[in-house]
């Protein structure tokens, strides 16, 4: 019944209809917690896609406490260096950061980086928590820090998905933006057109990617 719920309350959050999801989330949440207690990995689960729906109504005071148990359940049952525990840091950084508690959000993507660097840089999530951590601090007018951790993030992009890639083309953009701040404009300027290429390329060949786990510079 709980598993059903759990599917149920992922096809309502793909048609939008988030308010149903948390719902029903909710009560497979309580049945997994009984039948199975709060540590299994069923409940686990339910738990991190009660999160994710909280943050797409706004809720970001409860996907904090949901967040935060998760962490925390991480870290007792895999380890501070455990690629999982590293992911549930990068989602409560993102909600500190929605909530502008920067200090907060960047220790926690710093650490998530540690891990990522231990763990090897040749996975997605090493660029992902890169980038942002770099958008982080380009919030915060830090923009010689945040300029190598752009520059890290594309070459690792590069080695991953190849350099005309459109995960590449937005790191370029956001590179390109960090330079620009810093007034290094020639360097930026190549960047932002060798990222207008690689938009234009894959528009061409239709192919599109979903980004949205990339923050942006502006």
């Amino acid at each position: 019944m709980a598993v059903v719920l759990n599917n149920l309350a992922l096809v309502y959050l793909e048609r939008g209809k988030a308010a149903e999801a948390e719902r029903v989330l909710q009560r497979a949440i309580e049945i997994l917690e009984t039948a199975l207690g709060p540590d299994h990995p069923k409940t686990i689960e339910s738990l991190e896609n009660l999160a994710s729906v909280a943050l797409v109504l706004g809720h970001s005071v409860q996907a904090e406490e949901i967040q935060r148990r998760l962490v925390s359940h991480r870290e007792r049952t895999l380890g501070p260096n455990h690629p999982l525990t590293a992911g549930s840091l990068e989602k409560l950084a993102l909600i500190y950061r929605q909530q502008r508690r920067v200090e907060e959000a960047e220790i926690l993507y710093r650490r998530a980086l540690a891990t990522w660097e231990v763990v090897g840089t040749r996975h997605v999530n090493h660029y992902i928590v890169l980038n942002n951590l770099a958008v982080l601090l380009m919030g915060s007018s830090r923009y010689s820090e945040a300029e190598p951790l752009f520059a890290r993030a594309v070459v690792t992009a590069e080695q991953l998905f190849g350099s005309d890639h459109p995960r590449v083309g937005r790191l370029l953009a956001n590179h390109a933006t960090a330079l620009s701040k810093m007034r290094r404009g020639a360097e930026a300027k190549k960047l932002k057109r060798r990222s207008r290429i690689i938009a234009a390329q894959n528009r061409l060949t239709g192919f599109t990617v979903d980004l949205k786990e990339l923050a942006s510079a502006r």
